[in-house]
């Protein structure tokens, strides 16, 4: 099966080169969010609101949280501390304060659940947080409910979560180092299907998914050549076994969404692109 790019692209009312590593969001909407680190805290930027939080986020990334609420985390923090807030995005209030842990890597909204990812600082870190587990679930409001590692029958081994992306309301896929193997779990009942990958789609670093085949984008280049954007597609068909290659997406900060879509930045703004077939 061959596939073709459907883009659209949101426009911004400043320089995407401002927004600060993962801090931008869009819902099905199209309605945006970005934050920009400046001297005075973290801006939240929205279509309707511009706050400034008296904070210090390194790395900060921001999502929405249903329609009137939304989640800032830092991707690095030391033992315990404080590194999510929960925050009306009308008038900044903060509406909760808790800790995701450090090295985190990706943060994933679902229906019931926010799910978060760590990268290989966290799992190895030493303050035995909720990183350790590669991947961890928390409610709405911010209350961590359980871990990957420790709470899922014959779990696969996390060193590095290169990428998730939702499946269904309280489903989704993610994507680990050192194995490989797309797996699909369900946060309400903890159940998983692994099923291991070729090594060609090795190191993908964001995923998606549409009908029966999943989607690898970046994945470790064949001559080993790093310094290339990692911009190539495959189409990995679950049932057959199969891999082919798709167009290529090109855009910093590549995540997955539903249905074979991934967000990114472009210079005119945050861009969605479909993979159809």
């Amino acid at each position: 099966m061959t596939f073709r790019l459907s883009t659209d692209i949101v426009s911004l009312p400043f320089s995407t080169d401002k927004i600060s590593w993962q801090g931008f969001d869009l819902d099905d909407n199209g309605n945006w969010i970005a934050t920009i680190e400046t001297d005075e805290g973290l801006r939240l930027l929205t279509a309707q609101s511009d706050i400034t939080l008296p904070v210090d986020l390194p790395y900060a990334m921001v999502r929405w949280l249903g329609n009137n609420a939304l989640v800032v985390i830092s991707r690095i923090a030391d033992a315990e501390e404080i590194n999510a807030w929960i925050i009306d995005p009308n008038g900044g209030t903060i509406l909760k304060m808790f800790s995701v842990g450090d090295g985190v890597q990706d943060v994933l909204i679902l229906k019931n659940f926010i799910a978060v990812s760590y990268f290989d600082e966290g799992v190895f870190s030493s303050t035995q947080g909720p990183s350790i587990e590669g991947l961890s679930i928390f409610d709405h409001d911010g209350t961590y409910l359980w871990g990957y590692t420790s709470s899922v029958n014959d779990a696969v081994d996390i060193a590095d979560c290169y990428a998730m992306c939702p499946l269904a309301p309280n489903r989704l896929a993610f994507y680990a180092y050192t194995n490989f193997d797309w797996v699909e779990l369900d946060l309400e009942s903890k159940a998983q299907t692994v099923v291991p990958t070729p090594s060609r789609l090795y190191g993908s670093g964001a995923i998606t998914y549409r009908a029966e085949t999943a989607f690898f984008v970046g994945p470790y280049p064949e001559n080993q050549d790093f310094s290339k954007p990692r911009d190539k597609v495959f189409a990995f068909n679950k049932v057959t076994g199969t891999i082919s290659e798709a167009p290529s997406v090109s855009g910093k900060a590549l995540r997955g969404l539903s249905d074979g879509r991934l967000l990114g930045i472009c210079d005119q703004g945050l861009f969605v692109t479909a993979l159809v077939p």
